[in-house]
């Protein structure tokens, strides 16, 4: 995976993430807790899909995170400890566009 599709999943991830935690009332990582422990009942079947899709998504989430972290910190020590801008971390990076 190139560095652009990690941040292009976590970015898809995060939007699916807020959509359970708004509609849960529940912060992921407490949610995913819970998952893990085995301390949620199922309540409904529309539940036990969300659920489920909840839990995929953090897991990815957490993936793609450690992946990013591991592409960032090889790059930086590729570059050593000169000066850098963001497009020497990141080769190839288009323009950032202005935020209006």
């Amino acid at each position: 995976m190139t560095l652009e599709e990690i941040v292009s999943d976590i970015w898809a991830m995060e939007e699916n993430l807020s959509r359970y935690e708004r509609k849960y009332g529940l912060r992921s990582t407490q949610f995913f807790e819970l998952y893990r422990a085995g301390r949620l009942r199922d309540e409904e079947p529309a539940e036990v899909h969300d659920y489920g899709d909840w839990a995929a998504c953090y897991d990815i989430k957490l993936d793609r995170e450690r992946r990013y972290d591991e592409m960032i910190r090889q790059r930086l020590a590729e570059i050593g400890g000169a000066s850098v801008s963001l497009r020497d971390i990141l080769p190839g990076r288009r323009a950032v566009p202005t935020l209006a």
